[in-house]
């Protein structure tokens, strides 16, 4: 037998709305009992707005919500916000639609000045937070999964290997991978103790990502006459590339610094081929010929017309033609 919904909330159909405008009203959440979830789902809803930069905690059992959204507008930031991670599930996304995702990230977070920071051995010894001492005065440490490393100036980290974002434009990629990163600095900073905002805010950059589109027909085009497509910039690293992972055809964007922007331009205009008729440079060549060639006939005769009205006897005139055309003048 199902179980009804609570009294509160009759008929509810969408958990994220109505967890945003309860805090909204009451700066707190709901319980779980009143939606008839577990806590486990609630923790899952709350996520998901944070993800979308709707709600935030301000204190202990103390939320706010960052704006006044509509219903449609909240539906639309939690939908383009929701991180997808590689499981069997997913993978069928991937086959079956050109989708860009993102994986082998990178991310640094640059630190204010800690008076401390330089004896964060001690501190972390003092916290019994286990740690392993690197070369270059760096330490390693590994928080539910993550793994950071504690350099002078700012902490390193990686997002796991099980881990891909799923986006369609590199915007989307580049706000989905921020709002994970955003969660786990902050969960790093509540593990520490440590505030790391500089100026009320966390100076995050990425300094590692590939991005690769699935099932692009370039790559398939390659990969079934067993041809390789890699690309270098002008320091001779590779940064284009087809390959063939998670059993689909992908072209891959693998440079450090540029990746997103490269992203932006570069899948577009591979695109633009696939839905328009591509005009090459062959093309393109023979078509100012003709229209030289059309130019010429067309200056010819606008000679024999000026002729035609300045001779006293009546000159014969021809349209001009060009070889296996129509006539351009009819």
């Amino acid at each position: 037998m199902a179980n009804k919904r609570s009294k509160n909330y009759p008929q509810l159909k969408n958990f994220y709305l109505t967890i945003y405008r309860h805090i909204q009203t009451n700066n707190s959440l709901p319980s779980p009992k009143s939606l008839n979830i577990s806590k486990q789902n609630l923790n899952y809803y709350v996520r998901g707005l944070k993800q979308a930069d709707l709600i935030e905690r301000v204190g202990y059992g103390v939320w706010k919500t960052l704006d006044d959204f509509t219903e449609k507008e909240v539906k639309e930031k939690v939908k383009k916000t929701r991180v997808v991670t590689t499981t069997l599930k997913s993978l069928n996304i991937a086959k079956k639609k050109r989708i860009l995702r993102y994986h082998s990230i990178q991310f640094k977070l640059s630190l204010p000045r800690f008076e401390y920071w330089n004896r964060r051995h001690i501190y972390l010894g003092k916290k019994q937070i286990p740690f392993k001492t690197l070369t270059g005065n760096k330490h390693r440490i590994v928080h539910k999964n993550i793994i950071y490393h504690l350099c002078s100036e700012s902490i390193i980290f990686y997002v796991p290997e099980s881990i891909n974002f799923y986006g369609y434009t590199a915007d989307d990629l580049k706000r989905r991978v921020f709002n994970w990163a955003k969660q786990q600095v902050l969960g790093l900073s509540t593990y520490l103790g440590i505030d790391f905002k500089r100026s009320g805010k966390w100076h995050l950059s990425l300094t590692r990502g590939e991005i690769e589109e699935h099932n692009n027909e370039l790559a398939k085009d390659y990969q079934d006459k067993h041809l390789k497509l890699n690309v270098r910039d002008e320091n001779n690293e590779l940064w284009l590339l087809v390959d063939r992972s998670m059993r689909t055809d992908n072209l891959e964007l693998k440079s450090a610094k540029r990746h997103l922007e490269d992203t932006s331009k570069v899948i577009p205009f591979f695109n633009d081929i696939r839905d328009h008729k591509l005009t090459t440079i062959s093309e393109l060549k023979t078509e100012i010929t003709e229209l030289k060639d059309l130019l010429s006939s067309q200056m010819d005769f606008n000679r024999k017309v000026v002729t035609a009205l300045t001779s006293p006897a009546p000159i014969p005139l021809e349209l001009p033609l060009l070889e296996g055309k129509d006539n351009y003048f009819s």
